[in-house]
């Protein structure tokens, strides 16, 4: 007796047999040829992180702006945001308008004949006009307060320090305006200059700015200047930017580039000199050793020098990150602690913040963070390449390609909130009171903040 499990089989084996004879029965000039799939040359998979999620805020206002100077400069000079209001150039004008609203409060110009470019300065707004002239604005109600008599051509920006307004002129000079009525002063220039820093120092009457100049050997040099006259008081080259003016003296790092790649030995110089005359007065000397064989390269390591916080001396030695007591320098000292530079293409931003020393990633723009208290590294990724990085207080602001922007927590680097920008491109984040201003091509977006980011 043949059950029907058994009658099932009998008949999947016979139309199995029936399929083979059939096929066999068919002509081959009749079966289709095998089809093969086009092959890659070359598949590789990229890991990518993970999206971002946190709290869509929306803004509360925006504010179209001028962008055809190119996003660049438009973006990095045309806004500031100060006293709850925000300056910005739309219509060829200079406009305030209220940081929380967007409400506009005043616009001074006759259309297109300024430049994006200014600053706000003890209540003051100090501009150019597109031929060179400087002006000065009250920046409560936009009435103009003077506008120079005299063009002064390209200018690259201004810095307003004490009672004079300088200006950046080109690649080696800078003219000095009286602030309160825009009088001409001085103009001062250094001849062999390739290119100038937008920064100064300005200690004991001397107007300190550092160059590029061009010789058998290119490098930075420091210029002391007579802040009464603008004459050139003193010059060295190869020094940086002061890491500190104290009691009539300047320290400042000398430029340790070229080094010989065969040998370990390694040192960062300080030198010290009189402010007024440019006279040095003695050296300190920061020296270790590389690890390793030669060649040693100049890049192994985080791209660095030295920075002062205080009176912590950070010196970057290779893989190695030493802190010196500065204020109590003794020439071979051993340094106070040593970190372990945190791993990758990492460039020092020179700066401490809560206890966290700043570093950027160069290929992807990133910001990490190494922990003082025990070298750990901390990051506040997004999910694609940064473009623009801000820090206010506790919140680290960061504008992506991608057209989206967040806010993270700096110390447990939480994603707080993000924005839709449809942008690619960012001028520097501002911020006023309780509100943030994003920086956008051709436009500002108008951010109300938290209540605990305030």
């Amino acid at each position: 007796m043949v059950n029907n499990e058994t009658k099932k089989k009998k008949k999947y084996i016979l139309r199995s047999g029936m399929a083979v004879v059939l096929a066999a029965g068919i002509g081959l000039s009749t079966i289709p040829s095998a089809v093969s799939a086009e092959q890659s040359i070359v598949s590789v998979h990229n890991w990518s992180q993970p999206q971002l999620k946190a709290p869509i805020v929306k803004p509360a206002w925006t504010l179209k702006v001028d962008s055809d100077n190119g996003w660049d400069k438009s973006l990095h000079g045309q806004a500031k945001a100060e006293d709850g209001k925000v300056f910005a150039f739309a219509g060829g004008k200079l406009v305030a308008v209220d940081a929380a609203s967007g409400k506009k409060l005043w616009s001074y110009g006759n259309g297109n004949n300024l430049m994006p470019n200014m600053r706000y300065y003890n209540g003051a707004i100090i501009g150019l006009t597109k031929e060179g002239k400087a002006y000065s604005l009250n920046a409560k109600n936009g009435k103009q307060q003077w506008i120079s008599s005299t063009a002064y051509g390209v200018v690259d920006s201004i810095v307003p320090i004490g009672d004079k307004a300088y200006l950046m002129q080109s690649s080696s000079k800078m003219t000095a305006l009286e602030l309160g009525s825009g009088k001409y002063l001085w103009t001062a220039e250094e001849p062999n200059s390739t290119g100038g820093s937008d920064s100064l120092m300005v200690a004991d009457g001397v107007v300190i700015r550092s160059f590029i100049v061009q010789g058998a050997l290119s490098s930075v040099q420091i210029d002391g200047f007579d802040d009464k006259t603008g004459k050139k008081l003193w010059g060295h080259f190869r020094q940086n930017m002061p890491l500190l003016i104290k009691d009539g003296l300047l320290y400042s790092v000398n430029d340790p580039y070229p080094f010989a790649d065969d040998t370990a030995d390694r040192s960062v110089k300080i030198s010290i000199m009189n402010v007024k005359t440019g006279a040095v007065k003695g050296e300190r000397v920061y020296s270790w050793k590389l690890p390793g064989e030669p060649p040693y390269t100049q890049s192994s390591g985080i791209n660095g020098n030295a920075f002062l916080d205080g009176d912590d001396l950070y010196v970057f030695q290779g893989m190695v990150i030493a802190k010196y007591d500065f204020a109590n320098y003794k020439l071979g000292a051993a340094p106070v602690k040593k970190y372990n530079a945190p791993y990758g293409d990492l460039v020092s931003l020179g700066r401490i913040h809560q206890g966290r020393m700043l570093f950027q990633n160069y290929n992807n723009g990133n910001l990490i963070g190494m922990k003082l208290e025990n070298g750990q590294a901390v990051g506040w990724a997004g999910d694609n390449p940064v473009n623009q990085i801000d820090i206010y207080g506790s919140t680290i602001y960061t504008g992506q390609s991608d057209g989206m922007f967040h806010a993270f927590d700096v110390q447990s680097t939480k994603a707080l909130f993000s924005v839709k920008t449809d942008t690619r491109n960012y001028g520097p984040t501002l911020k006023t009171g309780g509100n943030l201003i994003i920086q956008a091509e051709g436009k500002l977006i108008g951010i109300k903040l938290p209540a605990a980011l305030k």
